[in-house]
């Protein structure tokens, strides 16, 4: 912040703005008040809007309940739209979004100031509520499209929108195929557009199943957090206000103070260019050639130099760059001597010694100013070398085989019981009813008498009958004129349930296990009695989903309660986890009659659990070697187990893939000590000189008129980090 602006403080007025968020289905709105540098939201409302429904009939009952709190002598008619990235392509926003937002601000007669993506305020959020750029997935979700943006150190790499299916893992697995990154970062933050966070959790604990130790681009299982339905509009209000704030101290320094130079004037506005806010003055937006609107940037004003040729990003380790204006009045620290207090001013070279006292007085008060006041923050950019080597390593419970062993880790088995019940609809289909009777006459055409036992089966006209009792039936007899059948009456049941079986009279039967030369039947009258009718039934597939949908919801609830039993130091191997099924009981058998299903299950689930001690031990043993001018960074060692597998004793073998990360050695002192009191372009040239650094940039905290391109001459106040990328 310039000195002048410190000194000549005005009366801080009140200056309200609108914000509109516009989805597919829903306006929000919310206003917020800005006092000096304080950001408040004092109002918000929300309307829904259908198909057929007037979605400005909706943003105004969302902005008119948004105002209730606003003064009555204000009126709002700017307007800084909040847009998700389905409206936005190539930094613009689409046709057809540009049509809705321009029959809004028309119809509501407001002037349209610019917009900001959902992610990029969102990113911003974090990075000020957690006082460090964020590094993380960020997963948006709407009612019909995923939004995936990967975000490093608060800078948005990639968006990419994915249609929405039921299931979220293959949701995620196709879009990791559309992000460009090796390795992703190890933080996944969900956020539900629709505003209904009761689903959320179930979603988180999908993600917990999913393993991630099969995919290549996670070095770890990422932490998942869920952000609050609230946290939009904070967001929006924040990264807008942040940026409305950049704009009125600009606008109060340019009154304050004037170039001195061409070359000023061009930092002044590769600074501080109003489009790098969004807003355009005397324009609408709306109306531009392009049809886009300008968007809005989060509040920071750094200088930024970067190196190029320099390897591909690693990973991030996120710093508190910025450290905020400070106010603390310089005046506090010092007490002026008061040069008329003196008695030999009375004397006749009072005039002289009043004016050279009055040169010299200045002097000291320009000389302590230039010391103490200016100040900046330097942070250097370097890129770790990162080296990866694959060792055995065995996992086991025995603790006689880690004495004098090498690579062996001691483990102890944790185990969490669970009992769930879930209930699901049926698909099966079955038909239920009565089936066809009726009396058929036998006839034996053999020599022999024959017995039928009961169920003997018998088909006529393609349906199976079975006899309702044994019959017997006697042999075939020669009358002299030919040969009289042996005969007899029976009663038959069809096999199957219907009415297809009343079959009419007259039809003839043979017998399955029989030949027809020997024994047939006939009926003399019409079968009846068959009904039927289609019913939910309990199917075999029934069962099974149910089952592996229940084991899957208790074995995830059994992880969680297992990695809330782990004390400080202890990790959960997550390959070593097993479920066993140690009770299940489905309310209906299969075929059976219903239309749901209750399935009551009992989950046992055992893992392994190791000291995070011994495999750092692990790491430092196998990284003994150091390279030149490089220092072995233990804190971003990281270790990923793979190729598993369990002997008869259920030791686990493994290989553990060492990524180490060793960091250039950099003299921050030294580098502080050279650049004090130099320009930009010259600390560039002194730390573009050291070849182990990739690029740095310079945030600008208290500076004088007329010397904002030099860095503060007393050391103290330059304040350098390291930016690990």
């Amino acid at each position: 912040m310039s000195l002048l602006t410190n000194l000549l403080q005005k009366k801080e007025d009140k200056k309200y703005f609108l914000i509109l968020g516009v989805e597919e289905h829903r306006i929000s709105a919310a206003v917020a008040e800005i006092t000096g540098e304080t950001i408040k939201l004092i109002g918000s409302g929300e309307s829904e809007f259908g198909e057929n429904t007037q979605e400005v009939d909706a943003a105004d009952i969302a902005i008119s309940t948004a105002e209730k709190n606003l003064p009555e002598n204000v009126l709002i008619e700017k307007v800084i739209f909040g847009l998700p990235i389905i409206y936005i392509e190539d930094g613009k926003i689409k046709s057809e979004p540009i049509k809705r937002l321009k029959k809004i601000t028309q119809d509501l007669s407001l002037t349209p100031y610019g917009f900001i993506e959902y992610p990029q305020a969102l990113s911003f959020y974090l990075e000020k509520k957690e006082e460090s750029p964020p590094t993380l997935l960020l997963v948006s979700i709407g009612k019909k499209n995923l939004t995936f943006s990967l975000i490093r150190i608060g800078k948005i790499e990639q968006n990419v929108v994915i249609p929405k299916t039921e299931e979220l893992t293959k949701d995620f697995e196709n879009a990791l195929k559309h992000l460009k990154s090796e390795i992703f970062p190890s933080r996944i933050v969900l956020y539900d557009e629709g505003r209904q966070n009761e689903h959320m959790e179930v979603l988180r604990e999908e993600l917990l199943t999913y393993p991630w130790h099969k995919h290549s681009s996670f070095l770890h299982t990422p932490k998942i957090e869920i952000l609050e339905s609230s946290t939009l509009l904070t967001a929006l209000v924040d990264t807008v206000g942040g940026s409305l704030l950049k704009k009125l101290y600009f606008d109060e320094e340019q009154t304050s103070k004037e170039p001195t130079s061409k070359q000023t004037i061009e930092k002044t506005q590769e600074f501080l260019d109003e489009n790098d806010f969004g807003f355009i003055q005397n324009k609408d937006i709306i109306e531009e050639k392009t049809d886009t609107a300008q968007k809005i940037q989060p509040n920071r004003e750094v200088v930024d130099f970067e190196m190029t040729n320099k390897k591909e990003v690693v990973e991030e380790k996120e710093i508190n760059a910025t450290e905020g204006d400070k106010k603390t009045s310089i005046f506090n620290k010092f007490r002026l001597p008061n040069f008329f207090s003196f008695s030999f001013l009375t004397n006749k070279s009072t005039p002289i010694l009043i004016f050279l006292g009055a040169i010299g007085f200045f002097a000291l008060v320009m000389a302590i100013f230039f010391w103490f006041y200016p100040s900046a923050t330097v942070n250097l950019i370097v890129y770790p070398n990162v080296t990866s080597k694959k060792v055995d390593v065995i996992f086991t419970t025995d603790k006689g085989k880690t004495d004098g062993g090498k690579n062996i880790i001691l483990t102890k088995t944790i185990t969490e019981e669970i009992t769930g019940e879930k209930i699901a609809s049926t698909s099966g289909k079955k038909k239920v009813g009565e089936p066809a009777r009726g009396e058929i006459t036998i006839y034996n055409k053999t020599l022999s008498a024959k017995t039928f036992p009961k169920q003997t089966v018998l088909i006529g006209d393609n349906f199976k009958f079975t006899l309702d009792e044994e019959i017997n039936i006697a042999s075939a007899s020669d009358t002299g004129e030919g040969l009289a059948f042996g005969k007899t009456t029976a009663k038959v049941t069809a096999v199957e349930v219907g009415p297809e079986a009343n079959i009419a009279a007259g039809t003839t039967f043979i017998f399955k296990d029989f030949p027809q030369t020997s024994y047939y039947a006939k009926n003399s009258q019409n079968f009846s009695g068959g009904t039927s009718r289609e019913v939910n039934s309990v199917s075999k597939e029934d069962q099974d989903k149910l089952l592996s949908e229940l084991s899957d919801e208790l074995t995830s609830k059994a992880k969680q309660k297992l990695f809330q039993k782990l004390t400080t130091g202890e990790k959960l191997l997550d390959n070593s986890i097993k479920k066993e099924i140690v009770s299940k009981k489905f309310s209906k058998d299969i075929d059976s009659e219903a239309k749901e299903i209750k399935l009551t299950l009992v989950v046992r689930v055992n893992a392994l659990v190791f000291k995070e001690e011994d495999l750092t031990n692990l790491a430092k043993e196998e990284n003994v070697s150091t390279l030149s001018g490089y220092t072995l960074d233990l804190n971003r060692t990281q270790i990923k187990i793979e190729d598993i597998n369990f002997d008869k004793k259920e030791n686990m073998q493994a290989k553990a893939v060492i990524n180490s990360y060793y960091l250039p050695e950099i003299n921050l002192e030294k580098i502080k000590k050279e650049i004090s009191g130099k320009s930009y372009n010259q600390a560039k040239n002194i730390i573009s000189s050291i070849p182990t650094i990739g690029g740095f940039n310079i945030i600008r905290e208290n500076y004088l008129p007329f010397f904002t391109d030099l860095l503060p001459l007393n050391q103290k106040n330059i304040q350098m980090h390291l930016v690990i990328r």
